[in-house]
């Protein structure tokens, strides 16, 4: 994987490897959610192959997300609302660079959301907001077939940067 820090936004480009790895994950996520009869949920209105896809993308997410804080990336399935990295950072992976981040009414307010956006290999770390500080009327909307949310502009977001090895453990994204 390579990363390029490109002033608040961070650009990386996945291995074959790490596509993959994201792949399998998403796959698990997604045959889970089926054996137990779940569909997609926040007004998605999906196919299989776009609930397949969207799994896949989720975990490309969490996997750019903690590769570029130095993190290993633990996979979890069936684990819901709990953070995806640490204790409480969420992935939000979009695929196209202009959409907003989405935040929902169930999500937790005190959780730092990461704005992901992009196609493979190359993706785009957009920034970060903790949930409680961008769940602003004015960014309340329904777009793209979700329920009413919070499409949050990359102009709320706080800048996201690589994280060096030799940094000290204990920031906000750690």
């Amino acid at each position: 994987m390579s990363m390029r820090q490109d002033g608040g936004r961070v650009w990386v480009e996945l291995s074959l490897a790490e596509m993959l790895h994201a792949s399998n994950v998403g796959t698990i996520r997604h045959y889970e959610a089926e054996m137990a009869g779940r569909k997609p949920t926040h007004g998605m209105e999906k196919s299989d192959k776009d609930f397949l896809t969207a799994h896949i993308q989720g975990a490309v997410g969490e996997i750019l997300v903690a590769k570029t804080r130095d993190r290993y990336f633990m996979p979890a399935v069936n684990t819901f609302k709990a953070a995806d990295l640490g204790r409480n950072i969420q992935v939000r992976f979009r695929r196209e660079h202009e959409w907003d981040m989405i935040i929902r009414d169930d999500d937790d307010p005190n959780h730092i959301f990461v704005h992901v956006t992009g196609k493979g290999p190359t993706y785009c770390i957009r920034g970060w907001a903790y949930a409680k500080d961008v769940m602003l009327p004015n960014y309340r909307a329904n777009h793209g077939g979700y329920r009413e949310s919070w499409f949050v502009p990359e102009k709320a977001l706080k800048p996201f940067h690589i994280k060096n090895k030799d940094e000290a453990k204990g920031g906000i994204l750690d």
